[in-house]
């Protein structure tokens, strides 16, 4: 009798450590899912611009700060540097989007 007693409440600690071990298992998936998801989304909703269309931001950009920053010449230069390296980062992002098709010796090496 006693030994049914204990291989009873054996088999449902086991059955409650698997139940939760379960869940965390779960709750572990979903959080990557939802992670990945936010992920893709953030990617979809990024701008992809032109070569064409960088320059034109660029060049609107550097006016619009000649513009405002009159008073401000140290300002303006600062401002100009960040708006040339910011416009040099989407160029390159532009070109090394489909890098491997144009590329592809470029991948063997």
């Amino acid at each position: 009798m006693n030994q049914i007693i204990i291989l009873g409440v054996i088999l449902i600690l086991l059955l409650i450590t698997f139940l939760f071990s379960r869940k965390e298992q779960v709750s572990k998936a979903k959080f990557y899912k939802e992670s990945r998801k936010t992920k893709k989304e953030s990617w979809s909703q990024e701008k992809v611009m032109e070569y064409d269309e960088i320059q034109s931001k660029k060049e609107a950009l550097l006016k619009a700060v000649d513009e405002k920053f009159k008073d401000n010449p140290e300002q303006a230069e600062d401002l100009k540097t960040l708006i040339n390296n910011w416009a040099e980062l989407r160029i390159k992002m532009f070109t090394d989007r489909r890098s491997w098709v144009r590329n592809p010796e470029k991948d063997k090496k």
